[in-house]
């Protein structure tokens, strides 16, 4: 039975696209903000029209002759409207900033689920992990989201001020408006070439860019600083940021030589443009005919507004420009917002107690490879019993545990709980039948007692401390300041307890052992364990897993001869599984393998521990 893999694409997406799916994710997040963008474009039209009118409305008063008291309540009133535009401005712009920042927190948030619904083989894709980089970058480094929405409202604003000013202007004169169309047309294309050089030049440059940012950040981590120290290899990475920055610099000394450049062409245009409209004004002033003369007032009101036609014009291109230059910014996370969620669907039958497992010619290949991790592998293990899977590195052994916790769908074969495909059977109760520990397990910045038992299944502390006991690491927590209330993590906080590699290893284990589930899967359970700490745990294994079907995968074969079987695994296949007695009375890897760990402790002189891991076996 063949399983269909969902494997990511990262083919990028067409602008208009991007534009749609974004308005639709922000409709879904924040619809609020398009409230308070078009309140914010509205009010930014209006206030540019006042402003334009207010050296008419003055002069006008005073060339008709108002009394000062009328005079000042002109002013009065046109103070009032300026300060209550200006107030309104404000608390729209309060408003803005505030859904933007929510906005873009609800982005990144919904970034991260996105990754947690994804098909987890998916994010071992170095191209979609890369995309997934990318997106978050555009996010919380270069603020696309943040550009996106001033921008929209600064077109926004334009376009609305295009209308009133551009009805205003051909009522005046059709061919003034034609003339300063023109120019206005030039002055845009001048702008937009050079936002398009820029935009070509900020796409070179956001690569470095992310490459310093990633050599900055490895500079201030802990956990690499003994490197640093011990290899000299923070003048490696002095000589690689130093070199970063020149790149940079250089990129934007083009920036500011083309920006200089282009804002000299916009002076000479914006300086033509104020020529024409004045000097027609002031022909129009001087007119003999009454019905074409105009005023003082309506001089300074039109050759204003001719000015913000200009503006207008080029503010709404630049925004719509900047609009395009945030889409392309954000592509990558739209891009990786369009990948399907996880293939793998919830069956609808209850889980029973675990009573056998078998696997069923499974053949397995990662996302992007040709190369088959697992062929044809098959095994059936039994309620109760404890297997060890062994095999060399790249053998396969991990990726069977990632199959069993339905991390990874087979590309062909069938895997059984009791005689009935995993898929069969309802996924939230098929997982909390699984307990495993895996080679790269994680602690959280929470307390000690949430990180063992996140569910909050222990009613007392007593049952948390008898596994740590039996995990051998009881009374270490006994003996921290706040015990099982203890936080991790002391980049955090500073009252934070800090374990040692081993003792973290224990704590895996315990947190495992807690999880009270049918199935145990322990993944190099002791590699951080030294030698006299894994034969504490051994000791223990039995007690360990009392009751418990468990699943055992170590590079140390002494851990198999605790078990009942062994899987041997060699390039993907099935080479043997067995027991212990009958693969070490033949030839064949596992023997091989054995022997040669036995001699290794041998060398070393730790005979105490090959004795204990051994047993009564003769070959340790």
């Amino acid at each position: 039975m063949t399983k269909t893999r969902q494997e990511a694409t990262c083919q990028p997406m067409a602008k208009g696209r991007i534009f749609q799916d974004f308005l639709g994710l922000i409709w879904q997040l924040q619809p609020a903000i398009f409230l308070w963008l078009l309140l914010g474009a509205v009010l930014g039209a209006v206030q540019v029209l006042f402003t334009a009118a207010i050296p008419k409305w003055l002069i006008d008063a005073y060339q008709q002759g108002y009394d000062t008291q009328r005079f000042l309540l002109l002013i009065a009133l046109i103070v009032s409207g300026k300060l209550a535009l200006l107030q309104l401005n404000k608390t729209i712009g309060n408003r803005q900033d505030r859904q933007n920042e929510l906005l873009t927190q609800q982005f990144v948030l919904t970034l991260a689920e996105k990754i947690s619904r994804i098909d987890y083989a998916n994010l071992e894709d170095p191209q979609l992990l890369d995309l997934k980089e990318r997106g978050q970058f555009a996010l919380t480094n270069y603020g696309a989201l943040q550009q996106f929405f001033l921008s929209g409202m600064q077109g926004a604003t334009g376009i609305l001020t295009l209308l009133g000013v551009t009805t205003l202007l051909i009522r005046f004169s059709l061919p003034l408006f034609l003339v300063i169309l023109l120019l206005t047309i030039l002055s845009t294309a001048l702008s937009i070439g050079a936002l398009a050089q820029m935009q070509k030049m900020m796409q070179q440059l956001i690569p470095i860019n992310r490459v310093y940012n990633y050599f900055i950040n490895k500079t201030f981590r802990p956990d690499l600083q003994k490197e640093f120290r011990i290899f000299g290899m923070h003048q490696l990475m002095d000589d690689r940021i130093r070199a970063l920055n020149n790149g940079t610099s250089h990129w934007l000394w083009r920036m500011r030589m083309l920006d200089a450049r282009t804002s000299s062409g916009q002076a000479v245009l914006q300086y033509l443009t104020a020529f024409v409209a004045m000097a027609y004004a002031t022909l129009r002033v001087l007119g003999r005919s009454a019905r074409s003369q105009i005023g003082i007032g309506d001089f300074t009101f039109y050759v204003g507004i001719s000015l913000q036609f200009s503006s207008a014009v080029f503010n709404t291109g630049q925004a719509v420009f900047q609009v395009a230059q945030a889409l392309g910014m954000l592509e990558p996370f739209a891009t990786f917002m369009a990948i399907p969620d996880s293939a793998v669907k919830s069956g609808k039958q209850e889980v029973p107690d675990f009573e056998s497992l078998v696997f069923c010619d499974v053949s397995f290949r990662y996302p992007g490879s040709e190369r088959l991790v697992l062929e044809n592998v098959s095994f059936a293990i039994q309620r109760g019993e404890h297997i060890s899977i062994v095999g060399l590195n790249n053998a396969g052994k991990t990726t069977i545990v990632k199959l069993l916790c339905r991390l990874f769908e087979p590309d062909s074969g069938e895997i059984l709980y009791n005689g009935v495909p995993i898929q069969a059977y309802d996924y939230a109760q098929y997982i909390a039948r699984l307990s495993a520990v895996f080679q790269d397990f994680k602690f959280f910045p929470f307390t000690l007692r949430e990180n063992l038992d996140p569910a909050g299944r222990c009613d007392t502390d007593a049952v948390l401390f008898r596994v740590l006991d039996e995990a051998g690491v009881g009374d270490v927590v006994r003996s921290f300041p706040r015990q099982l209330d203890s936080y991790l993590d002391k980049s955090l906080r500073d009252d934070a307890i800090e374990c040692s590699g081993g003792e973290k290893q224990k704590l895996a284990i315990a947190r495992a052992m807690l999880k009270q589930s049918d199935l145990l899967i322990l993944d190099e359970p002791t590699a951080a364990l030294d030698p006299l700490a894994e034969s504490e745990v051994y000791r223990h294994f039995s007690t360990l897993t009392e009751g418990r079907t468990a699943i055992f995968i170590s590079h140390r074969m002494s851990s198999s001869v605790f078990c009942d079987k062994i899987l041997v695994i060699d390039r993907g296949r099935v080479a043997a599984f067995d027991t212990h007695q009958n693969l070490m009375a033949g030839d064949n890897l596992y023997r091989r393998l054995f022997e040669a760990q036995a001699k290794n402790y041998g060398d070393r002189g730790d005979v105490h521990l090959a004795q204990a891991n051994s047993g009564s076996c003769s070959a340790l």
